[in-house]
């Protein structure tokens, strides 16, 4: 009977913490960038331990801890509230190259649309091929809107 209970256990507490993974491709869309609502105003998640931490951008001491860079893809892990409807995200960036210095980057947002009202917390590892906008040359620097942090991928 133990067993049967810790296995139950295992199984409950598997699903309420399991992670949902998603892979699309950056958008580059000034119209969609622009656009004053439906982006990401939740926490980005960060494994510590075997756990999801979970920090609003603005209490992010190192965002490359946060948005980390890997073979072409770009993996945030967000948390949200879900359980019964559908969410979709995208990385989104209107294109242009800002001048900072010595780094020019791209700011970028994650679009947010969500018909899910339910009251479960959902974590999903989000990865973005962000290749579109290698030129090869020089790593890729972003800033995500909302924070003065730089992102590197190389």
């Amino acid at each position: 009977m133990k067993t049967i209970l810790l296995f139950l256990l295992f199984l409950i507490t598997g699903n309420l913490f399991a992670q949902d993974e998603q892979f699309s491709e950056i958008v580059i869309s000034d119209s969609l960038f622009y656009l004053p609502s439906n982006y990401y105003r939740g926490s980005f998640g960060i494994s510590e331990g075997g756990f999801l931490h979970g920090e609003k951008l603005d209490n992010i001491e190192d965002i490359n801890d946060f948005f980390v860079y890997k073979n072409g893809y770009l993996t945030i892990k967000v948390n949200y509230g879900c359980g019964c409807g559908k969410t979709d995200f995208k990385l989104i960036t209107d294109g242009y190259l800002v001048n900072d210095k010595d780094k020019r980057y791209y700011l970028v947002r994650i679009w947010f649309d969500s018909n899910d009202y339910c009251s479960a917390l959902c974590h999903r590892r989000l990865n973005f091929d962000i290749s579109k906008l290698s030129n090869e040359k020089e790593p890729i620097y972003l800033k995500y809107v909302g924070s003065d942090q730089m992102i590197i991928c190389k």
